[in-house]
């Protein structure tokens, strides 16, 4: 978990002890009393604000308030809140609420006040130099209050014999903040008219963009992945869909799932928290809960697999946390938006996530990274601005897009890396000095190319084994088939797409080797054109070494 996490503590409401306390001049009336224990936690002192929202309804719903020790002793459980301040929030006493920091104690600078029976019909609107009688009126009255907020009401305010009730309606052009009233604040009564206009609010937080750009090499992946971050922002209109606000990337070594993790994280939508191996499942839990009263917030599960599983058992009490803290998070949370917490998982084997955590709800959408095609690899290697001469860049790495065939993201970092590193101890032996040779060549790529291989191909064949069919004898029927079904595809290209895999297996009953062809199949069409061959034929295994992928360079 993140340690920069917000301090979130759950308290009740109760009353001021002396009613007294409750002025009708609404002096300290903004104010919460705390024991010495929450101002510690929330590292707070007297006099600065911090929020309340009701477990509930969410932080969205969250109010601003000034924080101040209690002369008397109090629980660490409960806040003292005064009754204008609760009809004004919705609280009522006992109410279970979330208490957090806030920071320094804002200036009013606008203060927008309804005049509450104009607004209901049963006196006239104030104009003139009546509004301005009013308005003068209610300086004062704010004055003695000290501290203003949203809702804080002030009944039969006295002007010539007239009673006037008026609420503040917004300070700052905030629903929610409290403010100190001073000389520089200045108050204007506002009609019903301009406050049925729907005037929005300004919110608390500003959400920053959840979304991802720049990133060279997967555009399907990243349209689909961006295409599920507009959620955060999205009011549904279907709301008979079960959404969740998980996400689970999954490709082989190297594809960027750990990259893309850290773009979303370093967008800065919301505080993020990690659950790793070491995690325990009360931690895991209290994680999500933690996320759930922060938001908007994102919780990180990177290699998911090796946390919810060990050698190769799943781990239940782990998954049965996950499960738990994903499905609470939409807990109580209306069908038209989602709750601003989003839970990004990785794995390199999507086999191996157990199917409790994928069910509706859960982790049901993922989103594969493929190891990256020869336009891809372009993109990925131009989009890495190598020190290469501008006169031969391009030409340079298209050619090495071309040949880089199940080369991953990762492979190619690591290839550019060799090359420069070669490049530094070719101009180190050589005795010029001029700037101007001070770029990776063509021979620090060839080098470049001998030492970092294609990580992809880890299990994979780039060159069978040479066996003529004239050297297998017998089978004779047998090898006409196995002829006819590799030659066809790329004989009869109007049946058979060209590139495509050509497969010769029989699907076995085995789940856990059903797995590995989907795996199988899903890796020889990211590296096409290829054969997926299995052997045994019919068998039930459920060895990696039981499938050998044979790749095609070319077309």
């Amino acid at each position: 978990m993140s340690s920069h996490a917000p301090k979130v503590l759950e308290v009740k409401i109760r009353p001021y002890q002396s009613q007294s306390q409750d002025r009708p001049d609404h002096k300290h009336t903004s104010r919460v009393y705390v024991c010495t224990d929450i101002l510690l936690d929330l590292q707070l002192k007297s006099g600065e604000t911090c929020y309340l929202w009701k477990i509930s309804e969410g932080e969205h719903t969250r109010r601003e308030a000034v924080i101040w020790l209690a002369a008397e002793k109090l629980s660490r459980k409960v806040v003292q809140v005064s009754k204008a301040l609760q009809e004004a929030c919705g609280f009522r006493l006992s109410d279970e609420v979330c208490i957090a920091r806030g920071g320094e104690l804002a200036t009013a600078q606008e203060v927008k006040v309804k005049d509450v029976g104009a607004t209901e019909g049963d006196i006239g609107e104030l104009r003139g130099r009546d509004k301005e009688c009013w308005e003068w009126v209610l300086e004062d009255c704010f004055a003695r209050a000290e501290t203003i907020f949203p809702g804080m009401t002030f009944k039969d305010v006295l002007v010539r014999r007239e009673k006037r009730t008026f609420t503040v309606h917004s300070v700052n052009g905030s629903r929610s903040s409290v403010a100190k009233y001073d000389e520089v604040s200045s108050i204007k009564i506002t009609s019903a008219t301009a406050l049925s206009g729907g005037a929005t609010p300004t919110a608390i937080i500003e959400h920053k963009s959840l979304q991802l750009v720049d990133i060279a090499g997967i555009d399907q992946a990243l349209g689909e992945l961006n295409n599920f971050l507009s959620d955060f922002n999205r009011h549904f209109k279907f709301t008979k869909a079960r959404r969740s606000p998980a996400v689970l990337l999954h490709g082989g070594r190297g594809t960027g799932k750990t990259f893309i993790v850290d773009k979303i994280t370093n967008t800065g939508w919301g505080k993020v928290r990690k659950i790793t191996r070491t995690t325990k499942p009360a931690e895991i839990q209290k994680t999500f809960k933690e996320a759930k009263l922060a938001q908007p917030s994102i919780i990180v599960i990177d290699d998911m697999d090796a946390i919810v599983t060990k050698d190769g058992t799943i781990l239940q009490d782990v998954t049965e946390a996950i499960c738990e803290g994903v499905e609470e998070l939409t807990k109580d949370q209306p069908p038209t938006s989602l709750p601003r917490v989003l839970v990004v998982a990785t794995t390199s084997d999507i086999s191996k996530i157990p199917m409790s955590l994928r069910k509706r709800g859960r982790f049901a959408t993922d989103i594969m990274l493929p190891i990256p095609d020869a336009a891809a690899r372009k993109a990925i290697l131009k989009s890495s601005a190598p020190q290469i001469s501008p006169e031969t860049s391009d030409q340079i790495l298209d050619d090495l897009g071309e040949r880089t065939h199940a080369y991953t993201p990762e492979d190619l970092a690591l290839l550019l890396d060799q090359a420069h590193i070669t490049a530094e101890k070719r101009l180190e032996k050589s005795e010029q000095e001029s700037t101007q040779d001070n770029f990776v060549i063509q021979e620090d790529i060839e080098h470049a190319l001998l030492v970092v291989r294609p990580s992809a191909m880890h299990d994979i064949t780039l060159r069978p084994p040479k066996v003529r069919w004239h050297e297998i004898g017998g089978q004779d029927r047998v090898k006409e088939a196995i002829q006819l079904a590799l030659e066809t595809p790329f004989r009869v290209s109007v049946i058979f797409p060209p590139r495509s895999p050509v497969g010769t297996n029989n699907i076995p009953a085995s789940r856990d080797h059903a797995g590995l062809r989907r795996v199988s199949h899903q890796r020889s069409a990211s590296l096409r054109p290829s054969w997926l061959f299995q052997n045994p034929y019919g068998s039930s295994c459920s060895h990696r070494d039981g499938v050998q992928l044979f790749c095609c360079e070319g077309s």
